[in-house]
């Protein structure tokens, strides 16, 4: 699809993934009214450790940024350098509640530290952009403008500083795509990225026991488990990336499939580009919300 085209459906994407995450996100809002100190400190910690997880792949990527690609190379570095600030911010909270913390030391729910795990270990840059400005940072943009009026005062005092540069690097990143994704097979697999990496935090989680269905990479067949003669296909192994996907050092083997939480209204697009089909998301899965370790619901 031309670059015009393009733009249309990754913005009516993050427009449909941040309104998903409105209901989950505003329920869990409301729980911070009563959040013991202990929960805070939590809460602070899994903030912080986000933000240092993000500035230190940010920088890693701008390292590994070619000459010819200065423009991506400026963005990586504001953005680490902002995420960074970001992570200053939720330490002073907890210098609040008196604790002395060091990120290195933290561990996260797998879920969180998958959702970064993809950001760092993304191919190059520019997949990067895809995976976290145009994925997860749109879903990050919405919890902070419910916590800017919420009832916790420090990240009230913290979110409005914040929520500024998270826009700020969305609209970078949809500069940077509109650049480079250029070609079809680019463009589809960008789209299928900020799909899964909007969703991770809440899929690795939590899961209900009735089978998920499955959402279709952009371009990709939908195929029967089994084949013409009635006999189930053998699966890979897992752990290990499937024929012709090819496996990246240090990073996750491919997982073929997506489980969408309820609400979430993912838009599979066509191989042609031009429309979307809306997929039901199974009813039995709770509502997406912030990753969190705070359980005081």
């Amino acid at each position: 699809m031309d670059s015009k085209q393009f733009m249309e459906v990754v913005k009516q994407q993050i427009k449909d993934m941040q309104a998903a995450a409105v209901p989950g996100i505003e329920a869990w809002i409301g729980t911070l009214e009563n959040l013991t100190e202990a929960q805070q400190i939590e809460l602070f910690k899994h903030a912080g450790y986000a933000e240092w997880r993000s500035a230190e792949a940010n920088a890693k990527h701008f390292l590994a940024t070619p000459d010819d690609m200065d423009d991506l190379r400026s963005a990586l570095a504001m953005e680490a350098h902002e995420e960074y600030e970001h992570f200053q911010g939720f330490k002073y909270a907890l210098s609040k509640l008196g604790v002395d913390w060091d990120p290195k030391t933290y561990t996260a729910v797998p879920a969180w530290k998958e959702y970064f795990d993809n950001i760092e270990h993304a191919s190059n840059g520019l997949e990067k952009i895809a995976v976290e400005n145009i994925g997860g940072e749109a879903r990050a943009q919405v919890w902070l403008e419910r916590v800017i009026t919420g009832p916790n005062a420090l990240l009230r005092e913290i979110a409005p500083s914040n929520l500024e540069d998270e826009v700020g690097h969305t609209a970078v990143g949809l500069q940077i795509i509109e650049k480079y994704a250029t070609d079809e097979a680019t463009q589809q697999r960008f789209l299928a990225q900020a799909i899964e990496e909007a969703v991770v935090p809440v899929l690795r989680e939590e899961r209900a026991q009735a089978p998920p269905p499955v959402l279709r990479r952009p371009g990709m067949r939908l195929r029967s488990a089994r084949g013409r003669s009635g006999q189930r296909r053998p699966r890979p192994a897992r752990g290990r990336s499937r024929p012709g996907r090819g496996a990246v050092p240090g990073r996750p083997a491919s997982r073929g499939r997506l489980r969408l939480p309820a609400g979430f209204p993912a838009r599979v697009l066509p191989p042609d580009g031009r429309g979307a089909e809306p997929l039901q998301a199974r009813p039995a899965m709770p509502a997406a919300r912030p990753a969190d370790r705070v359980r005081s619901s």
